[in-house]
């Protein structure tokens, strides 16, 4: 029976799609061919609508049990799906840093470099009161020829 002629019976095969749906919707799977999903969906809206959007308590129950099952089934895989690469990068960056470390181990120490004298601070704290910056020029000088000897000891270089 059909909304254009309510005095057609439906066909076997209308009959067949009633039947998966209705097994779809009460959570069975059919054995025969699936129903459409546009089919499903619509459904699904028109039952809703009917039962105010409620379930039964022992429906609400297990779908409850159902949607926490697939979740517990679903957190290990999860898990690996963002530690594996981490772990994964972790592992080559440290690698990375092992293949790429220098292979002479003097130039892995630091250059111990000259610290300031009292006469550059000195020349610095002048400046900053407003004094003459020559004075400054001249002590910086000196100290600059000093870093980079420390320098041209460490890596060697020109002179």
């Amino acid at each position: 029976m059909t909304a254009e002629d309510p005095e057609r019976q439906p066909t076997p095969e209308e009959e067949r799609e009633a039947a998966a749906l209705a097994a779809s919707l009460d959570g069975a799977t059919p054995v025969e061919s699936p129903p459409a999903r546009e089919a499903l969906a619509t459904a699904a809206l028109v039952r809703e609508g009917r039962e105010g959007g409620l379930l039964a308590d022992d429906r609400r129950d297990a779908v409850l049990d159902r949607v926490l099952a697939a979740e517990t089934r679903a957190r290990p895989r999860r898990v690996l799906r963002w530690v594996v690469p981490s772990l994964a990068v972790a592992a080559a960056a440290a690698l990375a840093m092992v293949a790429l470390r220098p292979g002479d181990k003097s130039t892995a120490r630091a250059t111990a470099l000259p610290g300031p004298s009292a006469s550059v601070l000195r020349a610095q704290l002048d400046v900053a009161r407003g004094g003459d910056p020559s004075r400054l020029d001249e002590e910086m000088r000196v100290y600059r020829r000093d870093v980079y000897a420390a320098l041209r000891r460490r890596y060697g270089g020109a002179r």
